[in-house]
Protein backbone atom coordinates (compact mmCIF):
# COMPACT_ATOMS: atom_id res chain seq x y z
CA UNK A 1 0.00 0.00 0.00
CA UNK A 2 2.79 2.42 0.93
CA UNK A 3 4.41 1.81 -2.44
CA UNK A 4 1.19 2.94 -4.14
CA UNK A 5 1.04 6.04 -1.97
CA UNK A 6 4.64 6.94 -2.79
CA UNK A 7 4.54 6.10 -6.49
CA UNK A 8 0.89 6.74 -7.21
CA UNK A 9 -1.81 4.54 -8.65
CA UNK A 10 -2.88 4.73 -12.27
CA UNK A 11 -6.28 3.22 -12.94
CA UNK A 12 -6.28 0.86 -15.95
CA UNK A 13 -7.94 2.25 -19.06
CA UNK A 14 -9.75 -0.99 -19.83
CA UNK A 15 -13.23 -1.81 -18.54
CA UNK A 16 -13.31 -2.97 -14.95
CA UNK A 17 -14.46 -6.46 -15.93
CA UNK A 18 -11.28 -6.87 -18.02
CA UNK A 19 -8.85 -5.91 -15.27
CA UNK A 20 -6.12 -8.39 -14.39
CA UNK A 21 -5.74 -9.74 -10.85
CA UNK A 22 -2.79 -7.36 -10.35
CA UNK A 23 -4.90 -4.38 -11.48
CA UNK A 24 -7.67 -5.36 -9.08
CA UNK A 25 -5.19 -5.75 -6.22
CA UNK A 26 -3.67 -2.31 -6.88
CA UNK A 27 -7.12 -0.72 -7.05
CA UNK A 28 -8.05 -2.40 -3.78
CA UNK A 29 -4.83 -1.26 -2.08
CA UNK A 30 -5.33 2.31 -3.26
CA UNK A 31 -8.91 2.29 -1.96
CA UNK A 32 -7.69 0.96 1.39
CA UNK A 33 -4.99 3.64 1.46
CA UNK A 34 -7.57 6.36 0.79
CA UNK A 35 -9.79 4.96 3.56
CA UNK A 36 -6.96 4.70 6.06
CA UNK A 37 -5.71 8.20 5.33
CA UNK A 38 -9.23 9.62 5.62
CA UNK A 39 -9.81 7.80 8.93
CA UNK A 40 -6.53 9.06 10.39
CA UNK A 41 -7.30 12.72 9.75
CA UNK A 42 -9.04 15.29 11.90
CA UNK A 43 -12.15 16.88 10.39
CA UNK A 44 -10.12 19.97 9.47
CA UNK A 45 -7.49 17.89 7.67
CA UNK A 46 -10.18 15.74 6.05
CA UNK A 47 -11.83 18.84 4.60
CA UNK A 48 -8.49 19.76 3.04
CA UNK A 49 -8.25 16.47 1.11
CA UNK A 50 -11.85 15.28 0.80
CA UNK A 51 -11.94 15.96 -2.95
CA UNK A 52 -8.88 13.77 -3.57
CA UNK A 53 -9.64 10.43 -5.21
CA UNK A 54 -6.31 8.59 -4.97
CA UNK A 55 -4.12 7.89 -1.94
CA UNK A 56 -1.10 9.54 -3.60
CA UNK A 57 -3.11 12.68 -4.25
CA UNK A 58 -4.11 12.85 -0.56
CA UNK A 59 -0.52 12.29 0.54
CA UNK A 60 0.90 15.01 -1.73
CA UNK A 61 -1.72 17.49 -0.51
CA UNK A 62 -0.93 16.73 3.13
CA UNK A 63 2.81 16.80 2.52
CA UNK A 64 2.63 20.17 0.77
CA UNK A 65 0.34 21.57 3.45
CA UNK A 66 2.49 20.52 6.39
CA UNK A 67 6.02 20.44 5.03
CA UNK A 68 5.70 22.85 2.17
CA UNK A 69 7.51 22.74 -1.12
CA UNK A 70 11.29 22.56 -1.38
CA UNK A 71 11.35 26.35 -1.58
CA UNK A 72 9.49 26.53 1.74
CA UNK A 73 11.42 23.69 3.44
CA UNK A 74 14.89 25.18 3.03
CA UNK A 75 14.21 28.43 4.91
CA UNK A 76 12.28 26.46 7.54
CA UNK A 77 15.24 24.12 8.05
CA UNK A 78 17.64 27.08 8.18
CA UNK A 79 15.51 28.81 10.80
CA UNK A 80 15.28 25.64 12.91
CA UNK A 81 19.03 25.00 12.61
CA UNK A 82 19.61 28.55 13.87
CA UNK A 83 17.20 27.89 16.74
CA UNK A 84 19.04 24.64 17.50
CA UNK A 85 22.50 26.19 17.40
CA UNK A 86 21.54 29.18 19.55
CA UNK A 87 19.36 27.19 21.94
CA UNK A 88 19.61 28.34 25.56
CA UNK A 89 17.72 27.75 28.74
CA UNK A 90 15.53 30.75 29.61
CA UNK A 91 15.90 32.45 32.95
CA UNK A 92 13.42 30.90 35.45
CA UNK A 93 12.56 28.11 32.96
CA UNK A 94 12.16 24.60 34.33
CA UNK A 95 14.32 21.82 32.93
CA UNK A 96 11.15 20.06 31.78
CA UNK A 97 9.97 23.10 29.79
CA UNK A 98 13.43 23.66 28.35
CA UNK A 99 13.73 20.02 27.29
CA UNK A 100 10.25 20.13 25.72
CA UNK A 101 11.27 23.17 23.64
CA UNK A 102 14.50 21.43 22.64
CA UNK A 103 12.67 18.22 21.67
CA UNK A 104 10.19 20.18 19.56
CA UNK A 105 13.02 21.79 17.57
CA UNK A 106 14.79 18.45 17.09
CA UNK A 107 11.55 16.73 16.02
CA UNK A 108 10.71 19.47 13.52
CA UNK A 109 14.19 19.24 12.04
CA UNK A 110 13.90 15.48 11.80
CA UNK A 111 10.52 15.74 10.07
CA UNK A 112 12.14 18.00 7.48
CA UNK A 113 14.98 15.54 6.89
CA UNK A 114 17.70 17.13 9.06
CA UNK A 115 18.94 14.74 11.73
CA UNK A 116 21.62 15.06 14.39
CA UNK A 117 23.68 12.41 16.12
CA UNK A 118 23.08 11.63 19.77
CA UNK A 119 26.43 13.21 20.56
CA UNK A 120 25.44 16.49 18.83
CA UNK A 121 22.12 16.57 20.68
CA UNK A 122 23.71 15.97 24.08
CA UNK A 123 26.46 18.54 23.42
CA UNK A 124 23.93 21.18 22.36
CA UNK A 125 21.76 20.43 25.38
CA UNK A 126 24.69 20.63 27.82
CA UNK A 127 25.79 23.98 26.34
CA UNK A 128 22.35 25.54 26.84
CA UNK A 129 22.53 25.66 30.64
CA UNK A 130 23.50 28.83 32.49
CA UNK A 131 27.08 29.31 33.76
CA UNK A 132 26.22 28.28 37.31
CA UNK A 133 25.69 24.73 36.00
CA UNK A 134 29.30 24.36 34.77
CA UNK A 135 30.40 22.02 37.58
CA UNK A 136 27.45 19.68 36.99
CA UNK A 137 27.98 19.69 33.21
CA UNK A 138 31.69 18.91 33.62
CA UNK A 139 30.83 16.00 35.93
CA UNK A 140 28.33 14.64 33.39
CA UNK A 141 30.81 14.98 30.52
CA UNK A 142 33.53 13.15 32.46
CA UNK A 143 31.38 10.38 33.88
CA UNK A 144 29.01 9.52 31.01
CA UNK A 145 29.34 8.33 27.42
CA UNK A 146 27.77 11.29 25.60
CA UNK A 147 27.01 9.13 22.53
CA UNK A 148 24.46 7.12 24.48
CA UNK A 149 23.19 9.68 26.97
CA UNK A 150 20.02 10.85 25.15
Amino acid sequence: MWELIEEGYVEPTTERKNWSAADKKKASLDAKGVTQLFCALSSEEFNRVSNCKMAREIWITLETTHEGTTQVKKPKVNMLVTDFESFEMYKNESIFDMFTRFTNIVNELSALGKTNTNYELVQRLLRCFPDNWDAIITAIEQSKDLDTLM
